[in-house]
């Protein structure tokens, strides 16, 4: 297994569960990681409370380590030695203590780093063998600790008696294979796996041969037994994501395929419940594309998928303890860790159905306009020019209250986006320059980051389009001088940027992020689609909109389009949606004159949409159908809508003044 869960006698392993119900969910985001915070590899955890974790940094380096100590609800981080390049092996078979295997600097030799103190200091050990890589490790007790990996001469298996400070190479019996997977189910019995099966009986001194995996699975990721009898072995087949158990310490194995491309972690809480994730593509039958969980009740005869966050992207690791919690880690755009229900609290889902009402709020005099709007959590951001010329910014709190922000002065906002209900980005124009503004207080304080010189001039465009969907990436789309589209991406929330290739032929367009990976793009002849959170582009076909004005995307694979068309010198409103990531688009038959201006989605099926002649549209079906309501008495255009999960809000004006609106769900 990837990651060491503490093991506990059978009659707390059983108080811990509900009676009769072998799920772990439901399951709930964390949003508390530390900036910075990338892609997470693996986990473990020592009791309900205590997790540790592994992963990578926005900046591509995989020396990231975290620590919560209440239970998932708040991580911070932990220093590595200087040059540290971490794999994906952990455990921690106390709260003190954790064990994990990587390189330093140019070596090629794998090394272990081990902490006694929590994460605190960590001391480097050299591993017998000369390993080139170490692929997993299990602490059945705190001293007690196996890891197997690959050596010049092939598979390795390395044992360590004091808690990881010194290790020695174990003799493996002929026909061994290359070993991928340990797990220690008591400090006596071992198993370890790749193509076959090997087995200990005395804390992996001496090993034997066991039987072969079934010849379908084709990459074996992770290995947890329950039982010195009953392991559960996981990876994927040629065509699916499959898992493989024995009941038997390892002679004979039986293969499920599961719904998915490839499963990477499992881990059990007792004998007969255990948890695996992993993730499915595009491509994979029978489920969508992203992340996937299945649990068991049964010692792995069968299994029931999860249900998890929307837009979560990965899964890589996984961590159940004793009292049936579970931490899952992984890559998830808006998160990066995930928790069972019995521990963490999470962010419930607290939407009613329904919009209740809408509310206007009281614009401060002297705006004149406002022309972007984002929301995140209850929180929404506006930005707007005053009628001295000068940009302006608001914080919106009830629908009512307005507190102003202070931008820096003299510069003409372009784009906003809130990846947060604290984290907001936007980019503007600075005497000719192209500037990000980042705030992670709500807006009550600004930085000014000045872009690079290659691209500050192709993000100079009234175009220029914006998506935050994480506290860490943004992806803005601007165009060159020649009017292709130019896109640029950042991987810490705002404050540095990388330029992509540009897209020529392509005209500027409009970006929404669902995931820190996936981005949608609607311009006035194409539809796009990014797998790599904006960087490389990809034509889909036409969304059937002449002149699209808004795209909202509540999920990776679900987006809503607004615009309008150009019927016989007459201006037509235009919807269009899209359900399978942009392969295909539809068209609902929604008539009317006019241009749709904007869109905003609190879910996957209720969106709400503006048009210049102060129409606010609805859809509760997930853009199929649309219904029309009047914005209220003396308004002349709306021309924005944002919406987070539980707000809404659209901007317009009335006369010659700003006007905004907030609709809340669930209240009355």
């Amino acid at each position: 297994m990837k990651s060491f869960s503490g093991w506990l006698a059978t009659a707390l392993l059983t108080a811990g569960l509900a009676t009769g119900s072998g799920a772990f969910g439901p399951w709930r985001n964390v949003l508390s990681l530390p900036l910075g915070s990338h892609r997470l590899t693996a986990v473990s955890c020592p009791s309900s409370r205590i997790c540790d974790a592994l992963g990578e940094t926005v900046s591509g380096v995989y020396d990231l380590t975290l620590r919560t100590t209440d239970g998932g609800r708040r991580w911070s981080s932990r220093t590595l030695p200087a040059g540290t390049a971490l794999g994906a092996a952990l455990a921690c078979p106390s709260a003190e203590r954790c064990v994990t295997f990587g390189h330093k600097g140019t070596n090629t030799t794998a090394l272990a780093f081990v902490t006694g103190d929590g994460g605190d200091h960590w001391a480097t050990a050299r591993l017998a063998g000369n390993p080139t890589g170490v692929n997993d490790v299990a602490c059945p007790s705190r001293t007690e600790c196996l890891a197997v990996g690959t050596g010049p001469a092939g598979p390795l298996v390395l044992r360590s008696a004091d808690g990881g400070a010194r290790w020695v190479d174990e003799s493996l019996p002929a026909g061994a294979p290359n070993l991928v997977a340990v797990s220690c189910p008591t400090t006596a019995i071992c198993v370890a796996v790749g193509g076959a099966a090997i087995r200990s009986t005395d804390g992996g001194r001496t090993w034997r041969l066991e039987g072969r995996l079934s010849s379908d699975i084709n990459a074996i990721s992770s290995l947890a037994c329950a039982s010195p009898t009953l392991c559960i072995a996981v990876g994927s087949t040629p065509s699916s994501a499959a898992a493989a158990r024995t009941t038997d310490g390892g002679e004979h194995w039986t293969e499920r395929s599961l719904a998915g491309s490839n499963l990477e972690d499992v881990s059990c809480a007792s004998r007969s419940v255990c948890e695996t994730v992993g993730f499915a593509s595009f491509e994979s039958p029978g489920a969508p594309a992203g992340a996937i969980a299945f649990d068991t009740s049964n010692g792995g005869a069968s299994w029931r998928p999860q249900a998890l966050p929307r837009g979560t992207l990965e899964l890589d690791g996984i961590s159940c303890t004793a009292v049936a919690s579970c931490r899952a880690v992984g890559d998830a755009g808006s998160w990066s860790a995930y928790g069972g229900a019995a521990v963490l609290s999470g962010i419930a889902d607290y939407l009613a159905p329904g919009i209740r009402r809408w509310a206007r709020g009281r614009v401060p005099v002297g705006i004149l306009t406002l022309s972007g709007s984002s929301c995140a959590a209850t929180l929404c951001q506006v930005l707007g020019e005053n009628t001295a010329g000068s940009a302006v910014a608001y914080r919106i709190i009830d629908g009512r209250t307005w507190r102003p922000d202070t931008l820096p002065k003299g510069l003409r906002v372009e784009a906003l986006s809130c990846g947060t209900a604290s984290r907001c980005v936007a980019l503007a124009q600075d005497g000719g320059v192209a500037v990000a503004l980042v705030s992670s207080d709500a807006g009550g304080s600004w930085t000014r980051r000045k872009l690079p010189a290659a691209m500050a001039e192709g993000l100079l465009s009234e175009g220029l389009s914006l998506s935050c969907p994480t506290l860490s990436r943004c992806t803005a789309i601007g165009e060159d001088r020649a009017g292709d589209a130019l896109p640029a991406v950042s991987h810490d929330g705002g404050l540095a940027w990388r330029a992509g290739p540009l897209l020529r032929g392509v005209a500027p367009f409009i970006v929404d992020c669902p995931t820190g990976r996936r981005c949608y793009g609607l311009g006035g002849d194409v539809s796009l689609v990014s797998s790599d959170g904006g960087l490389h582009w990809r034509s889909t076909g036409n969304a059937g909109i002449e002149y699209p004005a808004g795209l909202a995307c509540p999920a990776e694979r679900d987006c809503v389009a607004v615009g309008y068309a150009d019927v016989v010198g007459q201006e037509q409103i235009a919807f269009s949606r899209t359900t399978d990531g942009a392969a295909s688009w539809q068209f609902p038959a929604v008539s009317g004159e006019g241009m749709l201006t904007g869109v905003g989605c609190s879910s996957v099926e209720d969106c709400v949409a503006t048009d210049s002649h102060a129409t606010i549209w609805r859809t509760t079906d997930g853009g199929s159908t649309w219904q029309r309501k009047t914005g209220g008495a003396g308004l002349i255009t709306l021309d924005s809508a944002a919406c987070s999960r539980t707000v809404c809000v659209v901007t317009g004006k009335s006369g010659s003044r700003a006007i905004v609106r907030a609709a809340f769900y669930g209240r009355s």
